[in-house]
């Protein structure tokens, strides 16, 4: 079920069982887990990149989620702009996962992220977008960063204040870059 046999071109994987070994990530034990992992790492990488991709737009938010983390935690070629557009979900959950797993994506996530942190609904997204951009420590950040930190009167589910957490990403972005303090 989760390797797909092709009679012309030998064993290769479906978006079936891509699919599959997704939710093995997302719910199965350790046994799943690592079997997950090992048919994914011998995948030829081109037909798995073009999967996940498919996959990222898939309806069911677990299989979108761990297309997106696996395309941008194994650095596939432009994985950040195959998962920017799940900042745009309807669900508020998934926007806050996708703000976290940008971390791990590239520069091309920056503005996307800003915006998210300016103008997002969702205090949780918010909250994880600014910690995201402490990560990513990149001066670009410091305009939203500065002004989410005097304006927005908004707290995470643990009650965190999204102000303090942007005072305390611009002290540390400000600290890797002495120049950019205003």
């Amino acid at each position: 079920m989760w390797i797909a046999v092709s009679q012309r071109d030998g064993p290769g994987l479906s978006k079936p069982g891509v699919r599959t070994l997704l939710y093995a990530f997302d719910g199965g034990g350790g046994e799943a887990i690592r079997h997950a992992q090992s048919v994914l790492q011998s995948a030829d990488q081109t037909s798995l990149r073009a999967i996940l991709a498919e996959l990222v737009r898939d309806p069911d938010p677990v299989v979108q989620l761990g297309a997106a983390e696996a395309l941008i935690r194994a650095g596939m070629p432009d994985a950040t702009i195959t998962v920017l557009p799940l900042l745009q979900h309807k669900d508020m959950e998934v926007r806050a996962y996708v703000s976290g797993i940008l971390r791990y994506g590239d520069e091309r996530s920056i503005d996307a992220l800003c915006r998210r942190v300016l103008t997002d609904p969702g205090p949780i997204v918010r909250c994880t977008a600014v910690t995201t951009l402490e990560e990513m420590g990149t001066v670009e950040s410091l305009p939203a960063l500065r002004y989410v930190s005097i304006n927005d009167t908004g707290s995470d589910y643990e009650q965190r204040s999204i102000a303090l957490a942007a005072r305390v990403a611009i002290k540390a972005i400000e600290q890797r870059y002495p120049s950019s303090q205003s």
